[in-house]
Parts: C-alpha cells; structure tokens; sequence
C-alpha cells in the first residue's frame, strides 16, 4: 500500500485545518481524492528558515499518487515570540534535531561575539608627513575604522591655502618653502593620529594641543606618531571628548594654555553635528579674533556650514572627493 512520505529534509510538522474547497483544489492538484477531513501541515525548516505547506488526507491515503503538495515561503525568525513546540505534539526525534541545531547557532554567534570583543587592535604605517622638518615620515593609524584621518592631499592643499592667506609665515632657509610662524599654537579636535597638528608643528607652530576621546588610539596612535615625528615635547594630549574639553575650558581657558591661533576640527562624519559645533566654537574662550578655523566636513552638511561663525568669516570651502574643507578666519 502506497504511503505518503516527508521530505528528506529536517522538519516538524503543526497540523491545522483549512476548508473543504482549499482542500478540494489542492488535493485536485496533487492527484489525490479527497477524502473525511483535510488537514494542512506546516513544516519548519530547521537550518534554512523557510516553510512548506503539506496536505494529508485523513482517509483513503492508498489512492493518492502523491499526498504531497509543496511550496516555499520564506519566514522570519524571532527568538523572543518562539513557539512553545512540545505543547504542539512535535515529534521528539524532530525535537531534539531543532534543539541541537540551535544550539549550534547559540555557538556560533558567541564565538563571533568573543571574537570582535577579543581581537586585537593592530597600527600600521600609512600616513606621511607632506612639508616641514618631518617632511616624509611615516605616521602610524588604527587598521579598523574607529579614526579617519585627513588625506595627505587634502592637508597638504588646506596648508598651501593657510600659507596663501595668513601673514604669519617665515621663509624657510633650508629649502626656501615658507612655515607658518613659530610663535603660533594649534588645537587639533578630534585628533584620532594626529596627522594634521603634526603637520601644523612640522612647518612651525610652537605647540599642539590634541583632543581624542579613544585611549587606545591615543597611547597606540598618537603618542606613537608625535615620538616618530619628533614631536613629542611640542604636543599635549588631552584624552577625553570634544564635549566635555570644550566645557572644561568654558569657564577656565588656560586648562588649555590660553586661545588657539589655528584649530582644526576632523569629527568622525555620522556622530558630528556640524551647527552644534560651530555654535561651540563661536562661545569658546579658546577662539580669539584672529583664530582660523579648518573644519573638515561630508558633501551632505553642506547646509550647515554657514558664512559666519562668531567675528569669523568663511573665506575658502573647497571640495575634494566627497569630502570638504571650509576655513574661516579674519577677512
């Protein structure tokens, strides 16, 4: 006697009813007469996630050709609306397959998780200094992506800009290209490597202030390229966030030496609000009336780059890629 089989693959089956004339259609389909009650089965893919509807005829089976009548869906998995499957009647052979393959799943992702929580964060060189008393030394950063430094041509094209505006340059004597002035300090926000204060205390500036809230990055990273770079006894780290130095010199500026003459702003693009940093920088006791700002920005906050910040005009905003550098300053 011919008897309906389940398919080779991993499944349990829920029985449920559907009405006599889905019943008559499916079963026309299937080459099978219907027959008493017809009842639908749903089968659960254990690995793949994806279901099948089944009818079996509760009477005369023996005269199906195929009692079998099969389609896929796909069907999303939430752990916390599971289905309760021993008050369903699942099979125990079925049963303990599902609960062997979640507990493989359980497995895996916890050793995904030890993995990204366990693995160790590598620096390796890949930047270099472009002009100055550094000129071509390699700077180290992050190999993940938790820092995004300015690109070399991009710094470079922001300091010629700085270098054709301020007055405040010297000629070099050695090489005859011409160094912002010695006298002049530089506050560097959102450091992360460091690139572009080290770049400021290369061509001249007496002394870098550098605001990086990643403690990793800034004793692997930072300190790192200000030793390679020379630097070391110009530069001072302030490990901790944006937010709050800027709040910590509100009150007290020479937390931090006193005002800036040049300060850079890099913020890492999609946790940076670039209006809310303007307005900080406008308030701050750090900016006098002759500080230059280089902020670093995506095409898209475009709009939030306005013409004025404080006494400061934008007098460049240059476009480099998809990324955009605006520089104010005194006119």
């Amino acid at each position: 006697m011919a008897t309906a089989t389940a398919p080779s693959r991993r499944a349990w089956r829920t029985p449920r009813r559907t009405s006599g004339r889905a019943a008559a259609r499916r079963g026309s389909r299937s080459g099978g007469r219907v027959g008493g009650d017809a009842k639908e089965e749903v089968l659960f893919d254990v690995d793949r996630g994806w279901s099948q509807d089944v009818w079996e005829w509760s009477e005369d089976v023996d005269e199906c050709d195929d009692g079998w009548d099969t389609h896929e869906t796909h069907v999303e998995r939430d752990e916390q609306e599971s289905v309760k499957l021993a008050d369903l009647d699942v099979p125990k052979r079925l049963l303990a397959r599902l609960e062997r393959s979640e507990a493989r799943q359980k497995k895996l992702e916890g050793r995904k998780t030890a993995h990204r929580t366990t693995t160790k964060r590598r620096a390796r060189p890949s930047l270099r200094v472009v002009a100055g008393k550094a000129r071509g030394t390699r700077l180290v950063a992050a190999e993940d992506s938790t820092t995004r430094p300015m690109m070399e041509n991009v710094r470079e094209a922001v300091f010629d800009m700085l270098l054709s505006h301020e007055s405040r340059h010297v000629a070099d004597a050695a090489g005859g290209g011409m160094f912002l002035g010695t006298q002049l300090r530089w506050l560097d926000l959102y450091a992360g490597t460091g690139s572009v204060g080290i770049e400021a205390m290369s061509r001249g500036v007496v002394e870098g202030h550098f605001v990086e809230a990643d403690a990793w990055c800034v004793s692997h990273v930072l300190q790192r390229n200000l030793t390679i770079a020379g630097c070391k006894d110009q530069g001072v780290v302030h490990t901790l966030t944006v937010e709050k130095f800027m709040e910590n010199t509100r009150n007290n500026p020479q937390v931090a030496g006193g005002t800036f003459d040049f300060i850079s702003v890099t913020p890492p693009y999609p946790e940076a609000d670039f209006t809310a940093l303007l307005d900080m920088l406008e308030s701050s006791p750090l900016v006098h009336s002759e500080t230059v700002l280089v902020i670093e920005y995506p095409k898209k906050a475009k709009d939030q780059m306005r013409e004025m910040c404080g006494s400061l005009v934008k007098f460049r905003d240059r476009k480099y890629g998809r990324t955009r550098v605006a520089i104010y300053g005194p006119l």
